[in-house]
């Protein structure tokens, strides 16, 4: 039904050939969006807080007990 003629042959070839320069020998895509590659993050050494003092005065008895310094009571 439909007969392509020779205008239109070379109507398609040329826009394939347009097609393949612009996409595939033009600029690049890290060009086009200006891509520029970096080395990995690499966090640094997690360094813990230091221990919150406390707020109780306890002393370890060394025997399994505690001592308030305050009221001088044990458990």
């Amino acid at each position: 039904m439909i007969q392509f003629s020779k205008i239109q042959i070379s109507f398609l070839s040329a826009l394939l050939l347009a097609f393949v320069l612009i996409f595939f020998l033009g600029v690049t895509n890290a060009e086009r969006n200006h891509y520029v590659p970096r080395d990995p993050y690499v966090a640094p050494l997690y360094i813990p807080p230091p221990p919150v003092p406390s707020r109780l005065n306890l002393i370890d008895n060394g025997d399994g007990t505690i001592t308030e310094t305050k009221s001088k009571l044990m458990w």
